[in-house]
């Protein structure tokens, strides 16, 4: 369906710019959708997904604030790509 909510378009530009592989601009459109609809949880996982190689325990962060709102929905660690594993950082 078509999106509902005024974030919805930014955190569709953000996975596209994630898929490209284009990191600052997946960031900075996760972070506008957010600021718009805070419980965004589409928008926590793109970011956790966004920085995991150079900031895990952001991308934690983001997963779990994500899981906090939606626990039915989100999967953490699986949702955010971080190995099933991994322990989160300390």
């Amino acid at each position: 369906g078509l999106a509902t909510t005024r974030s919805m378009p930014l955190t569709n530009l953000g996975a596209a710019f994630l898929s490209l592989n284009h990191l600052e601009g997946a960031e900075n459109a996760f972070a506008s959708a957010i600021r718009n609809e805070p419980e965004n949880t589409g928008s926590m996982i793109g970011l956790a997904q966004a920085p995991i190689e150079k900031n895990k325990e952001l991308a934690w962060k983001w997963c779990q604030r994500a899981y906090e709102l939606r626990p039915k929905k989100i999967k953490c660690p699986q949702s955010c790509g971080i190995g099933r594993d991994e322990d989160p950082p300390s």
